[in-house]
């Protein structure tokens, strides 16, 4: 196993477009400016020959959240986490969610979803199929097409093409890294969480906060609130897997599940699906 902060190290790479995205602002400010004092500035940087130590933007918390969460160019990030959602009227529901996913192509992801007692596990290898396993019928469902679950819309220049299935994904790792590379949320000091030090973020009206771990700056609790509705995700892990036979197998239904039926109708499946309470796209 390794650890997420080795993987900001390649910030750059890992960030790409968002991070392009996000600094042409500030780099048009600075071209204005060094046109004033460009020649002042080169002649006297050659006499004392130090052009080589201009300072460089450094990345903000939000870079280093972003390549953080993205995972190592060739890993599987591992996230557990549990979810509360609390109605404008007080009714509470709550579901616990734990996924697997590779940081390069083709982006096989597999995720665990547990709520009001249903348990639904789906594999999407990349490869144009999607898998749902069942344990109550102990049968792996397998079609070719898009998973069930919740489409982002409009994603923002260049992040699909980092995590291809963004679109139909709806994982908690791509929507956490969908609003973060969106720009709209800054750094906004640090807070206690369960006595612990935390970096925050926040949206503009407070509306959307992210707590970050300070050391790795992957995600402690994710809070949103929208039309009197506030949701809540807790994390209890977010991690980057080596890639080995073992961690590779986390991707393999067939592999997690010995000795399971195969099931090709797409009837059955979307009856599968349906039964385990999942929305289809």
């Amino acid at each position: 196993m390794t650890s997420l902060p080795h993987s900001l190290v390649r910030f750059e790479v890992e960030l790409g477009n968002a991070i392009r995205r996000e600094s042409q602002a500030g780099a048009r400010r600075r071209r204005r400016v060094l046109r004033a004092v460009a020649v002042p500035v080169a002649a006297a940087a050659v006499a004392v020959g130090v052009l080589s130590v201009l300072p460089n933007k450094a990345p903000s918390v939000v870079d280093r959240a972003v390549a953080a969460m993205s995972g190592t160019g060739n890993a599987i990030v591992h996230v557990s986490m549990v979810g509360e959602k609390v109605g404008a009227g007080g009714r509470t529901s709550s579901w616990q969610e734990e996924s697997w996913q590779e940081t390069k192509a083709p982006f096989a992801h597999r995720w665990i979803r547990t709520s009001n007692g249903r348990r639904a596990e789906v594999l999407v290898p990349g490869d144009g199929t999607t898998e749902l396993y069942d344990e109550a019928t102990n049968t792996i469902y397998r079609v070719t097409g898009l998973p069930p679950g919740e489409p982002l819309s409009n994603p923002p220049d260049g992040f699909a093409g980092k995590q291809a299935l963004v679109k139909s994904l709806g994982s908690i790792q791509s929507k956490a890294l969908w609003i973060l590379e969106s720009g709209r949320l800054a750094e906004s000091g640090h807070t206690r969480v369960d006595g612990q030090d935390a970096l925050r973020l926040a949206n503009e009206d407070e509306s959307t906060t992210i707590l970050l771990n300070p050391r790795t700056y992957v995600p402690i609790r994710w809070t949103t609130t929208a039309d009197g509705t506030k949701t809540t995700v807790r994390f209890d892990a977010y991690e980057s897997l080596d890639r080995m036979p073992a961690t590779e197998r986390l991707l393999d239904l067939e592999a997690q599940h010995k000795g399971a039926k195969v099931d090709d109708s797409l009837a059955d499946y979307q009856a599968a699906a349906a039964r385990l309470g999942l929305r289809q796209s």
